[in-house]
């Protein structure tokens, strides 16, 4: 928590200057998870035209967790509680750039105000200001299957092929199970996954910026060998974007 007056006022009511620290002072109206580029986070634009040691704290009522993203909105290092109670933290040498700072909630859908102070050792080379908060693409569902989890086919695998960076939503229900979705690399190295899309929900849901690639989406439950029928789902807001399914199998067989 930073004190004292500060000394300027960038976006009245919104970021503060005080000795070597931004100091912003914001609020979710409803935010998102710890996945970033979620709808209703909130980000920040950092710039450094020098290598900077940076430090980086989240402070709220509730269960903050804070990300730093490259200029692609790539993540590079994220945070839970590694501040004080359930605030989050990161410390760490940034190199000259631009980055941006997401501040999201652990369990999103919160409404609540935050703090984020960023602090610099080298405070002249770095501004920062308010990005965006990110709201819902004008995305068109491109895919819409159901299938059967079982036993033997425990997960059922999708190529997503992106031909330009743009906004992509996965949804998986399990009426009768419960969801889990794993997003995968050309490679098939695990990028992001999601259990619960929020604290009230069995249901799992992805939204993220992705750049033009080849992209697979693992569509299977939290619980292994559980039956249930599922709907699987993917919007976007680019609609040269394909999905395909590319196969079913046995989950410890796939990732061994």
């Amino acid at each position: 928590m930073v004190t004292g007056e500060p000394e300027e006022q960038i976006d009245p009511g919104t970021i503060f200057v005080f000795e070597n620290s931004y100091v912003a002072d914001s609020a979710w109206e409803l935010s998102g998870t710890e996945y970033p580029n979620d709808v209703g986070n909130v980000q920040y634009k950092l710039v450094l035209t020098e290598t900077s040691d940076i430090e980086i704290s989240l402070e709220s009522q509730t269960d903050t967790f804070l990300m730093l993203l490259n200029s692609e909105f790539e993540l590079i290092i994220d945070d839970d509680d590694g501040g004080t109670d359930e605030n989050s933290f990161i410390s760490d040498s940034l190199t000259a750039g631009t980055y941006y700072i997401e501040a999201a909630t652990y369990y999103g859908y919160e409404t609540d105000n935050f703090e984020l102070i960023i602090t610099s050792d080298n405070f002249e080379s770095m501004s920062f200001s308010f990005y965006r908060v990110i709201q819902e693409s004008e995305t068109v569902e491109i895919y819409n299957t159901t299938a059967v989890l079982s036993s033997d086919s425990n997960y059922f695998l999708y190529e997503l092929i992106i031909t330009e960076q743009t906004a992509v939503q996965i949804s998986l229900s399990v009426p009768e199970g419960d969801a889990y979705l794993y997003l995968l690399s050309d490679s098939f190295d695990v990028i992001y996954t999601n259990d619960d899309a929020h604290e009230e929900t069995d249901d799992s849901r992805i939204y993220y910026l992705l750049n033009a690639g080849t992209y697979y989406i693992d569509a299977s439950a939290y619980i292994d060998n559980e039956s249930a029928a599922f709907e699987f789902t993917v919007a976007t807001d680019n609609l040269s974007s394909t999905v395909s399914f590319y196969e079913e199998g046995d989950w410890e067989i796939f990732y061994i």
